[in-house]
């Protein structure tokens, strides 16, 4: 989740005002991307990697 604002000084104005006027808004960001860079952890991502190279051999192995 983010905020989308249109490419103009004021529309990115608005935006900052609002985030900084809304205590709700900010925790519920900051929950969100506390949650997003756990997915970017090194375990997790190798295990990912793994999984994908092993499935590749997998097929490959089928194919052949």
């Amino acid at each position: 989740m983010g905020l989308a604002v249109e490419f103009d000084e004021k529309s990115l104005k608005n935006a900052i005002i609002k985030l900084r006027d809304d205590p709700k808004l900010r925790e519920e960001f900051g929950k969100n991307a506390r949650k997003t860079a756990l997915n970017y952890d090194w375990k997790i991502l190798s295990k990912r990697m793994e999984e994908i190279m092993s499935a590749n051999i997998c097929h490959e192995e089928v194919l052949t």
